[in-house]
């Protein structure tokens, strides 16, 4: 709705900031989050946004890729990783082999992912989330979501194996919670629409890579 209203493009920066605002998952204080901005971006349906467009993408750029962790980071001028950073190639933002895309995902591995499993970030150096700190389990949106920037960046293998670890932790009739415990429990909501929207999305992708054609 906020996209469909007419008008020049001057005034708009409120409504760009309050979209980005309702885009944020988690609550993070004055910290801007990566995440929603890029989302913000992949919104780019009416002329007048185009100076806007251009603004976010210069502003993650700028802001979001820290180059000392080679990598997108989750809110401007921090060294945490947010596994919701692998998104950037499925919304558009940046080719899926795009040097720093791939070495983001190299990082988001080495720090975020225990035995094919996801997590979204570090509590105990995220931005607050308003959850103390606390540990969660593996995200199965974000293992999802691991297995297609995988497949996107041409490392099919990979993926397959992440996804047919997947498949065990599904129940009976295939559903999957939100989350995964640290003893392979559901945890959270259950069944999460959005990681089963991530698991079609994911296996789609990945189908048509090993079948021979491209993913997108």
């Amino acid at each position: 709705m906020l996209l469909q209203q007419g008008g020049p493009l001057e005034g708009r920066s409120g409504k760009l900031e309050r979209l980005v605002e309702l885009l944020g998952t988690v609550p993070a204080g004055d910290k801007a989050l990566v995440y929603p901005y890029v989302l913000s971006d992949f919104f780019k349906v009416e002329q007048p946004w185009v100076e806007a467009h251009r603004a976010v993408y210069e502003q993650i750029i700028s802001q979001g890729w820290n180059p000392e962790r080679k990598a997108f980071v989750q809110y401007y001028g921090s060294d945490v990783l947010d596994a919701s950073n692998l998104l950037m190639p499925m919304v558009k933002f940046m080719g899926p082999t795009d040097p720093r895309i791939c070495s983001t995902l190299d990082q988001t591995m080495a720090e975020l992912v225990s035995d094919s499993l996801v997590y979204r970030y570090d509590p105990s150096a995220a931005a607050d989330d308003g959850l103390g700190g606390s540990a969660e389990g593996t995200f199965c949106i974000c293992t999802f979501w691991l297995v297609e920037a995988l497949t996107r960046a041409g490392r099919a293998e990979e993926a397959r194996l992440i996804m047919e670890k997947m498949f065990t932790y599904a129940n009976h009739l295939g559903l999957y919670a939100e989350e995964i415990g640290g003893s392979g429990e559901a945890l959270g909501n259950f069944p999460q629409a959005f990681t089963h929207l991530a698991l079609i999305s994911a296996a789609v992708n990945l189908d048509r890579k090993l079948g021979g054609g491209s993913a997108g």
